[in-house]
């Protein structure tokens, strides 16, 4: 059967002899000329390769004759996965670490593969769409090993995007004073208004800011403060709460407005007479 690798390949037979003991022969009637031995050799194609030897001898007359071998290598078996670098975790979507260019970079990362001819190459063929909504996530990233007759074997690494740390409160938003207002801050953008500052390994979630509690201190009228309790949110949805204190305190009187003004006509009334 063919070779499945070049280097498996015997070297062309080096004498005569050597080309007898494998089988070869040659004959003629003036004999040989043992010396004039020698092959000459071509190639082509690739997997499968075909090695074309032909092989020359002289008689002791001067005259040359020759044969052919034709030796074809053929290698169909992928390479084999030894070890792998194992699937990542990471904390936001902005780590995911750079695909694996080469085979070089996949074994320093702990991988190995291990192929019938030696070589072996590697390949990213891409990564899926997120799988999963919110957190945790995860891609899967997928590679192709191949050996020199492009013999593929494939290797899927799972990345999960998976936050757990909680946002950070750099400031909370200052107190406010209003008239009539128990909350001021009804957006992100208010919190920011108002002097707020919080940071996030990942980023924040702008659309998360929430009120979720509303205590009345003093009163009973005014002034009288209102303690709110927001929360606010990281894209993985890791919680951060601050205080926000409200103080009512109305010292504008009312408006007054008074009716408009009403004229009664009374009917006329003849003096000195009475009816009985």
């Amino acid at each position: 059967g063919p070779f499945e690798c070049i280097d498996e390949v015997p070297l062309p037979y080096a004498d005569y002899t050597a080309f007898v003991q494998a089988g070869g022969s040659a004959y003629s009637d003036c004999g040989l000329d043992l010396n004039s031995f020698r092959v000459e050799e071509s190639s082509s194609g690739s997997c499968p390769t075909t090695i074309t030897r032909e092989y020359f001898i002289t008689d002791l007359c001067g005259i040359d004759t020759s044969c052919t071998q034709v030796i074809l290598v053929d290698d169909q078996k992928p390479p084999v996965i030894v070890n792998t670098p194992g699937d990542l975790t990471v904390d936001c979507k902005d780590n995911i670490p750079a695909p694996y260019l080469n085979y070089n970079e996949f074994m320093m990362a702990g991988g190995e593969a291990t192929d019938n001819c030696v070589n072996v190459y590697l390949r990213h063929v891409g990564d899926s769409p997120f799988i999963g909504n919110g957190c945790p996530t995860n891609i899967v990233r997928t590679y192709r090993i191949y050996d020199d007759c492009n013999n593929p074997v494939y290797y899927n690494q799972t990345i999960t995007i998976d936050d757990t740390e909680a946002p950070v409160l750099v400031q909370a938003p200052r107190d406010t004073i209003t008239v009539c207002d128990r909350s001021t801050i009804n957006s992100f953008l208010d919190f920011e208004r108002a002097g707020g500052v919080v940071t996030d390994n990942c980023g924040i979630d702008t659309s998360s800011c929430e009120r979720i509690s509303q205590v009345p201190l003093g009163g009973p009228i005014c002034p009288i403060t209102f303690v709110n309790t927001y929360r606010i949110k990281d894209n993985c949805g890791n919680p951060v709460e601050f205080i926000h204190r409200v103080t009512v305190s109305d010292d504008i009187p009312p408006v007054m407005t008074a009716p408009a003004s009403i004229t009664i006509e009374l009917a006329a009334v003849t003096p000195g007479t009475f009816s009985s």
